[in-house]
């Protein structure tokens, strides 16, 4: 609970900053997957799931699979561990076993078993980007597990999928440097993550107050060095920004 309230803490003081480039040609893929399925979930599970809400849910999980399908191929294949390959592409391609009565039930379980597991490898990696690989990973099993209980008649793992998101944004943290130097008394705070730099510098500008810059000194403004939104920044549009988000929705829903 405490790692999930400290999260819950991140998670506000990123409203707060402005909206990314959009970089990733496959973001809103992934937020369709990781956010817009979740939010229709909890919606239609907030009084019951009725027969044709889960035919809608079991739909629209269907089409945020196939917009994540391509890309998370292609990153899975890069990894050295064969069980996350094998255990992505089953749950992507054996969606269909939710509509089949009589294999509902193991497609469940199989899924079920993939995200956990994706849960455990997350602290497997080193890399960057390979953390966010199987971040998405789990993400996206845990989105088709929680579907796939509502098809068998299963409570929902919430509290299951709330750790395992709050796991995953801890073990994505970017590695962040601070120098202050004294002549100028000037602070720059800089973080990065998976070859992505933001960098804040903090001044005491002519009329006396502190200015800030968060674009290499090209524009200043009034403020004092924000360090929550340089963390927030460099993290946009990666596996962490969707942990996050996830985790909120949850704890907003009640969950």
């Amino acid at each position: 609970m405490r790692m999930i309230a400290a999260v819950l803490a991140m998670v506000l003081v990123s409203q707060t900053a402005v909206q990314p480039a959009k970089a990733d040609a496959n973001w809103d893929s992934y937020v369709d997957m990781g956010i817009e399925l979740l939010i229709s979930f909890i919606d239609k599970a907030e009084n019951g799931i009725d027969d044709i809400e889960l035919l809608q849910l079991v739909q629209e999980l269907r089409a945020a699979l196939s917009g994540v399908k391509a890309d998370l191929y292609a990153h899975v294949d890069e990894l050295a561990v064969a069980d996350i390959k094998a255990q992505v592409r089953f749950t992507i391609n054996n969606v269909g076993m939710l509509n089949v009565p009589s294999l509902r039930g193991s497609y469940v379980v199989s899924v079920a078993t993939a995200a956990a597991n994706a849960r455990e490898k997350l602290a497997v990696f080193g890399a960057d980007a390979a953390r966010d690989t199987v971040a998405r990973a789990m993400i996206t099993e845990y989105q088709t597990l929680l579907v796939g209980q509502a098809r068998v008649g299963m409570p929902p793992a919430y509290a299951e999928y709330k750790e395992a998101l709050a796991h995953a944004i801890a073990s994505m943290q970017p590695r962040c440097s601070e120098f202050i130097d004294p002549k100028l008394g000037s602070i720059t705070h800089s973080c990065d993550w998976n070859g992505r730099n933001v960098t804040g510098i903090q001044r005491m500008g002519t009329s006396g107050y502190a200015e800030v810059s968060y674009d290499g000194g090209v524009t200043w403004s009034r403020n004092t060095l924000d360090r929550g939104y340089i963390s927030t920044k460099v993290m946009e549009q990666t596996a962490q920004e969707l942990a996050r988000r996830a985790l909120l929705e949850l704890v907003e829903g009640g969950h």
